[in-house]
């Protein structure tokens, strides 16, 4: 039987037929917010192979999504640590939104709930920044049915994501020619925003070597570290951040010194 890895790293090999039908939006509130000004697009496309299920509607996009993709990738996270899914859910905290995302991938340290990633299943749109702010989760996707958008919101504070110049990262992956699978596409976002709420579960504030953190970096969880006005999520005496494997826990240590700070506790045993 493969592995949850090997699943990730292969192409969905059913055929898809879309015909590209246009969705169309009156979401007054999303219009409130200026377009993305500062975008950094990483992603590349080759010619490695062709995959061709008939998508009709925007409810052939998610059931597609959830099949191919979704539920492959989640079968890496039953545990160690667990992130569940859920769809159509409205933003964890009480938030007032017309509209919800199509998709919650979400984590429980303690007993609440933080959003790993979302994301929009949305034919020909996309509009994905006002979701990233009201679910305040920087870690965002749109899957149209024919190409994967990924976005990261570079965003030092929550409410910077509402910023048209906030900077931007993003990966365009289409279905078909593409060197980086769907599957593995959405497991790195995923990486990415559970590093983002394993901050949630640290002993705040955090003290390492003489320096306590000056405050948190949104969109990575990481503590930000402050000398005489300069910023830096790198530790200026030269403490590094590592992952303990045994529990998933963070903590902080010095090739010259022997004892280490725990930032959190483990997310496993």
């Amino acid at each position: 039987m493969p592995s949850a890895r090997e699943l990730i790293l292969q192409h969905s090999q059913n055929v898809r037929h879309n015909p590209k039908y246009i969705s169309y939006t009156d979401k007054h509130w999303a219009q409130e917010y200026k377009p993305m000004q500062n975008l950094s697009v990483h992603s590349s496309i080759d010619h490695e192979g062709i995959t061709h299920t008939t998508l009709e509607s925007k409810s052939d996009i998610e059931h597609w999504w959830h099949t191919e993709i979704s539920d492959i990738v989640l079968s890496a996270w039953a545990q160690y640590p667990a992130i569940v899914q859920t769809c159509h859910t409205k933003p964890l905290k009480d938030v007032d939104i017309p509209n919800n995302v199509d998709s919650t991938y979400g984590i429980y340290i303690g007993n609440q709930r933080f959003p790993v990633a979302i994301g929009k299943m949305k034919r020909n749109l996309i509009n994905n920044r006002q979701y990233a702010d009201k679910y305040e989760c920087p870690q965002v996707f749109c899957w149209d049915g024919e190409s994967l958008l990924i976005l990261q919101f570079r965003a030092r504070k929550a409410e910077h994501i509402r910023n048209a110049d906030c900077p931007v990262d993003c990966w365009v992956i289409p279905a078909n020619g593409s060197t980086c699978t769907l599957r593995y596409a959405l497991y790195r976002l995923m990486v990415q925003g559970f590093r983002r709420c394993q901050a949630a579960a640290a002993a705040k504030p955090l003290s390492v070597g003489t320096l306590a953190e000056h405050g948190r970096e949104f969109f990575t969880g990481q503590p930000i570290w402050s000398v005489d006005g300069q910023s830096s999520i790198n530790h200026p005496e030269g403490y590094l951040r590592s992952v303990d494997g045994a529990t998933g826990g963070l903590y902080w240590g010095h090739p010259m010194v022997e004892d280490i700070v725990w930032e959190t506790g483990g997310f496993w045993e």
